[in-house]
């Protein structure tokens, strides 16, 4: 999850992100700071979409039998 907001945040960086702020002249320096410290995670851990069946596999180990899927599990189970 962790490489996924990094990912997030090179490829779709929010306005803050990107250094747009009314009034702070030193934002955009910050934007091209925070961009490449962001680019180095993820040259180490790089980021992965998982295939479909894969992602039945983690549902498979997240879900017991007695137990109701929690939060984003049942999302991403709805969605297969």
């Amino acid at each position: 999850m962790l490489t996924m907001q990094h990912h997030d945040a090179v490829y779709s960086p929010t306005l803050e992100q990107q250094g747009i702020q009314p009034g702070k002249k030193d934002a955009q320096q910050k934007a091209v700071l925070n961009q490449a410290q962001h680019l180095a995670y993820l040259e180490q851990h790089p980021y992965a979409d998982l295939s479909e069946q894969e992602m039945r596999q983690v549902l498979q180990c997240c879900i017991t039998r007695d137990q109701e899927p929690p939060g984003m599990v049942a999302i991403v189970q709805r969605n297969l």
